[in-house]
Formats: C-alpha cells, sequence, structure tokens
C-alpha cells in the first residue's frame, strides 16, 4: 500500500510539472500547493500499540490511528477538491485570454488591409506583385495560426480529461483509505488486563525477539530503599552491583528470614561449651568410655532446650515430643526413622510404603524410598523393601500393607507436583490403617517450612490426627544443614534424646524456636491462609498462561503453560528467586516474618516477572 500510494503521487507530480511548466506564476503556485497537500506520514510508517487481553492475558496488535491523522486527511481530500475547481476556473481563464487574442490578431489584420488598399490606389502597378506575394504569405500565416490554436485547444481538453480521471483515481483512493480510517476508530480496542496495559510502540519491521527485548526493558522492577548495613534481612539479599535480590525461597533457611544476627552472639559461647564438656569426658570417665558424662551445666541446657521444642509444637496437638533429637542433616534423620521403625517391630519386618513422586532426600536409603524414577537413575540397584503406590488411592495403599510392613512414609505436600497437597480424608484413612495393622506413621515435613501453615506441622491443617514421628527441617537451622526428629512413647522406649551430640545444631534450634514463640508466628492464619499468598494469587490470577495456584499456608506452587525454567529464568533477570515445582510449575516459600517493603517488592517483580512472560510467549500476530 504505501509503495503504490508514493508511486502514484510522484508520478502525479512528474505530469503536473511537465503540463503546466509553461503557465504564470499563479498557476505554478497552485502546483505547489497540490504538492503541499500530499503528507508524507500517510502509510508510511504505522503504529502498532501492544495491549494484554482482559483476563486471558492475550496480547493483540492495534494499529493506533489518532483523531488528528484522520482530520489531516480529511483536510487533504477537501484540499485536493478545492484544486480541482482551482484548475476548472484555471481553464476557464485560460479560454477567454486566447479568445481575446485571437480578436486582436483579427483587428490588426483588417487595419493592416486597409493600409494595404490605401497602397494600391497609391501605386496599383509597382505593388502590385507584392501584393499577390504578400497575400499569399498572409494566408500561410493565418492558416498556421489556426491550426496551432486548434492543437493548444487539444492538447489542453486532453490534459483536462486526463486531470479529471488522475483525480477521480485519487479520490478514489482517498475514499476507501478514509473507509478503513472509519472502520479502524469504530472498532473497540481490546480491554486491558487487571494489572493495566505496558504498552510499547513499535513498527512493522520489529520482529518477536526486538518485541521481547523492549519488553524486558519495560519491565523493570522497582528498586528497593534499604540499608545495606542491614542485609541480608527477612527475604533481602545484597547482591554485586548495588542490587537487592528478593528471595522468595528464604523461608526454606530460616523461617525467619535471613536475619541471624540473634544467633552470632551465643555461637563462641556454644563452641567453648562442647569442647570443654569433651574435655571433661576426657579426665573423669576414663575407665567407662560408654558412659555419656554431662555437667550440671549440660544438663540444664538439655533440659531447656527439650522443653523449647516441646512448648513450641504442643500445640495444637499430633506431633509427638517423647523421643527428641537432632541430626546434622534432613537426610540423615530420616535414614535414623526408617532404621528406628524397621528394629522397632523386628528383623521380619523390614518393608516402607511411600509415595509414587515423593522425594526424601539424597542419601542410598533415601532415594530408595523416593518416588521419582529420575532420583535414582545411574545409582545401581536401590535398597530393597520399599513400595510405592499413587498418593490418594486408598485401594492401593490397602493392597500394599502385609505382615512385613516396617513404616509408612508420607509427604503433606508433593514439591515436585506444584506443591499439591495430600488429600484430607485419605490422611486420616491411612491412619485408621495404620492403627489397625500396628504400623507407625511417618510424616516427612524437612522440605517444608516449619511453621508454614500457622501451625508448627503442615499436615496439622490438612487433617487433625497424631503422627508416631515427625522429621522435621526446613527453616530451622539457618545457615547449616539439620534436622529434628521427634517420636512418641514407643520409640522412646527403645532409643535416647541425643541434644547433647550436636550442641550447635540444637543451640540454632532453640533460637529459632523461641524467636517464633515470641513473634507469635506459630499462630493459625486468618481462614488458613496468609496474606501474602492471597495477594500473589491475585497478581497473576489474570495471566492466561496461570493454570492453577496451590496455597497451602506459606507454601505456594503455581501450575502454568510455560517450562518452569524459563519461569525462573525470567524471575532471575527481575531480581527474584524462585524455584521449580515440576516441569511446568513453580513454587515460593517466604518466610514467617514480612515486611511490608519486601511484601510490595515480592508483588511488584512477581508482576513484572509475569509481563515479560506473557510478551514473550504469546502470539504477536493476534
Amino acid at each position: 500500500m504505501n509503495e503504490y500510494h508514493d508511486a502514484e503521487f510522484e508520478e502525479s507530480d512528474d505530469l503536473s510539472e511537465e503540463r503546466f511548466e509553461t503557465k504564470d506564476a499563479s498557476q505554478e503556485d497552485s502546483v505547489l500547493s497540490e504538492e503541499s497537500h500530499v503528507d508524507p506520514s500517510i502509510d508510511q510508517e504505522k503504529d502498532y500499540r501492544f495491549v494484554p487481553g482482559q483476563e486471558s492475558g492475550e496480547t493483540r496488535v492495534t494499529e493506533n490511528i489518532s483523531d488528528e491523522d484522520t482530520e489531516d486527511e480529511t483536510e487533504g481530500y477537501e484540499d485536493e477538491v478545492q484544486d480541482d475547481g482551482q484548475y476548472e476556473d484555471e481553464d476557464e481563464d485560460q479560454g477567454q485570454d486566447e479568445d481575446d487574442v485571437d480578436a486582436d490578431e483579427h483587428d490588426d489584420e483588417l487595419a493592416e488591409e486597409d493600409e494595404e488598399d490605401d497602397s494600391e490606389d497609391l501605386d496599383d502597378g509597382q505593388y502590385e506583385d507584392e501584393d499577390e506575394d504578400q497575400g499569399q504569405d498572409e494566408d500561410h500565416v493565418d492558416a498556421d495560426e489556426q491550426d496551432d490554436e486548434l492543437a493548444e485547444e487539444d492538447d489542453e481538453d486532453d490534459s483536462e480529461d486526463l486531470d479529471d480521471g488522475q483525480y477521480e483515481d485519487e479520490d478514489e483512493d482517498q475514499e476507501q483509505d478514509e473507509d478503513q480510517v472509519h472502520e479502524q476508530l469504530e472498532t473497540p480496542p481490546p480491554a486491558t488486563s487487571a494489572f493495566g496495559s505496558l504498552e510499547r510502540h513499535v513498527t512493522e519491521q520489529q520482529d518477536t525477539e526486538a518485541i521481547a527485548a523492549i519488553d524486558r526493558e519495560t519491565c523493570e522492577y522497582t528498586p528497593i530503599s534499604v540499608d545495606e548495613a542491614t542485609l541480608p534481612c527477612g527475604m533481602l539479599v545484597n547482591l554485586a552491583e548495588n542490587k537487592v535480590l528478593i528471595d522468595a525461597m528464604a523461608g526454606r533457611s530460616n523461617a525467619l528470614g535471613f536475619d541471624r544476627q540473634f544467633i552470632s552472639p551465643d555461637m563462641v559461647q556454644i563452641q567453648d561449651f562442647s569442647t570443654t564438656d569433651s574435655a571433661r569426658w576426657m579426665e573423669k570417665d576414663r575407665d567407662d568410655p560408654h558412659a555419656t558424662p554431662q555437667s550440671e551445666q549440660t544438663k540444664i541446657w538439655i533440659t531447656s532446650s527439650s522443653d523449647t521444642v516441646r512448648k513450641a509444637i504442643q500445640n495444637p496437638a499430633g506431633i509427638p515430643a517423647d523421643l527428641i533429637q537432632v541430626w546434622p542433616s534432613a537426610d540423615a534423620a530420616i535414614d535414623i526413622a526408617i532404621s528406628m521403625a524397621r528394629r522397632l517391630k523386628g528383623d521380619s519386618c523390614y518393608r516402607t510404603i511411600a509415595m509414587v513422586g515423593s522425594d526424601h532426600g539424597r542419601t542410598g536409603m533415601c532415594r530408595s524410598a523416593a518416588g521419582i524414577p529420575e532420583l535414582q537413575e545411574g545409582f545401581g540397584p536401590m535398597m530393597a523393601g520399599f513400595t510405592h503406590v499413587p498418593m490418594g488411592d486408598e485401594k492401593a495403599f490397602g493392597a500394599a500393607i502385609d505382615e512385613q510392613t516396617a513404616c509408612v512414609l508420607v509427604s503433606p505436600v508433593n514439591l515436585n507436583d506444584a506443591a499439591i497437597p495430600a488429600n484430607a480424608q485419605y490422611l486420616i484413612n491411612i491412619r485408621k490403617k495404620c492403627d489397625e495393622q500396628k504400623i507407625p506413621l511417618i510424616i516427612d515435613e524437612t522440605q517444608v517450612v516449619f511453621g508454614a501453615t500457622g501451625r508448627p506441622g503442615t499436615f496439622q491443617m490438612l487433617a487433625d490426627f497424631a503422627a508416631d514421628m515427625v522429621i522435621f527441617s526446613a527453616g530451622l537451622f539457618p545457615g547449616i544443614s539439620g534436622g529434628l526428629l521427634l517420636g512418641n512413647q514407643d520409640f522412646a522406649k527403645v532409643y535416647a534424646n541425643n541434644l547433647e551430640n550436636y550442641p550447635v545444631h540444637t543451640s540454632i534450634l532453640c533460637k529459632v524456636l523461641n524467636h517464633l514463640l515470641a513473634s507469635e508466628c506459630l499462630t493459625p492464619f486468618p481462614d488458613d491462609i496468609h496474606p501474602i499468598a492471597i495477594k500473589i494469587a491475585e497478581a497473576i490470577s489474570g495471566f492466561e498462561f496461570i493454570r492453577d495456584i496451590n496455597v497451602t499456608g506459606l507454601t505456594i506452587g503455581i501450575e502454568s503453560d510455560i517450562e518452569s525454567s524459563q519461569i525462573v529464568a525470567a524471575a532471575k533477570r527481575h531480581g527474584l528467586r524462585i524455584a521449580t515445582s515440576g516441569p511446568t510449575a513453580i513454587r515460593l516459600q517466604p518466610p514467617l516474618k514480612i515486611k511490608k517493603t519486601e511484601e510490595d517488592a515480592l508483588i511488584d517483580r512477581i508482576s513484572c516477572t509475569m509481563e515479560t512472560l506473557e510478551r514473550e510467549f504469546s502470539d504477536p500476530s493476534l
């Protein structure tokens, strides 16, 4: 359209210059007026605007034509109509001028004939021959002038016909352009999403990659104003180039966030306490190496630590605390729990029933217990004695139980599948089956944050039942790995507490629990939903590629149509850390204490990330 339109006007200009090069100054001004009324911006460059679709996240491309452009085109059309009338007036004036010239020439001829008659009377003989020659010449001149006048009239008629045809074609093209403009102006623009439109003007020649690059620049997250001396704290981490990262997985490191200053003053004292206690053991109990000597200070410390753990998990009921053990990692705690259950039932009972899709760690026994084949590939034969059943399939679970079953191992939330929580009734039915067969039920909560539901255990929010053993880890050991194993009386009769064996882990554990109690973080949320989870759901629910949102306290899973690795990469560009939760799902695990500044920054960066993904994966042709 652009090339055709420009070529048409260039051809019109050439014809105009050739046709009117002999006209007077007024005619040249009219030609310049004709050329000046052509708007060089018409169809030269179109302005496109990207507008998100309402509630669907769909991106559409609409041609952006303002009212001013329409008015300019209308004025141009009126100017062309005026120019047509102007040229018609000029043709009429030109015809009148030519008639006047013919009349003057005729008068001159009559005067010359009179003079010739007088001359003939004076000297007829002398000029007789000359008169005949002159008359012949004048006849030739008159004939030539008449031929020239007829040729000029024919040329003018042809040029007028050509002008009329040309302007009729231009008028038709102009009317078609105006019809298209009116149709586009009458078409309502797409509605914007709840996040507001992110509009960028681009030209026709820009490809998808260029558009994505512009959107990444446009979706710039808001910088956070914070004193660097206070970092890290909460979800904020100071990175290179004075950039602050929002770590939406901070709760896994510390249920209170990255503020570890309350732990540091006690670290030196803990190290000295551990060393001196070992030295006393060397001197005092040399004759009985199997004894566990404890000073009065050590006994007080162990009693205080045990009381802190029991106080933190006493409400609501459901978590046992007769046996309290601390281990240097979550995987070690799970290994010990399965081993304890096997020994508790006897040599003939060694089988563990676990769930398909579960992840219990990276040791040999933990990989064998996991229900994800990828975790077992490349390690040769797994340990014997593990059976996996689908989560929620009560018939398969009932069929798997036999006299060799030593324990049942269940995680309340599947973090490898969009953080989908277990069905409450299914958990209750498992508990009943275990009671009937006198099989210990072990709850693995090592990968969900302690207190993330406003209760110590996540399973306590899902269903009302008691576990025989529970293992915690995430959020309780900031800066180090660790595992907390809690068992009922059946296990306490066979095994002893071991807090003194890991004084550093135990001390850090108790510091975190005391702060959680003092901050009243272990209090159920209103309607069992944390306010930050509601805001996140509101911020992302309008995007078309978001399929579902699974919220279990502060454990948040987001299902989508985009590969999870691409979502994580996009979030990283916006200074946000999240984690994958399956092939097309992500998860967030914020800490229990969130400041308003951190909350606003988290929502801002999640929104920017989703808007960037919407532009990158939307169809630009829509």
